[in-house]
């Protein structure tokens, strides 16, 4: 995941399929995809939680990202 802190596009490298969701830090769902692409270019400055969720496992991780 790159760059984080970040101004907009968050790039991802993952194998497989891999849902994407992007949270407030109050727990809002914010933003859904399935592109190697997050773009948050729309939110407001801030901290977000980025939750990865493997499509065939349903395994999850959760990452911080700082908007500046």
């Amino acid at each position: 995941m790159y760059p984080n802190p970040t101004k907009g596009k968050i790039h991802l490298s993952t194998t497989g399929a891999v849902h994407k969701e992007v949270y407030s830090v109050l727990g809002e769902k914010l933003l859904e995809t399935a592109l190697e692409t997050v773009d948050i270019s729309n939110l407001p400055q801030a901290i977000y939680i980025l939750k990865l969720t493997n499509s065939e496992t349903g395994v999850s991780k959760t990452y911080k990202i700082v908007k500046h």
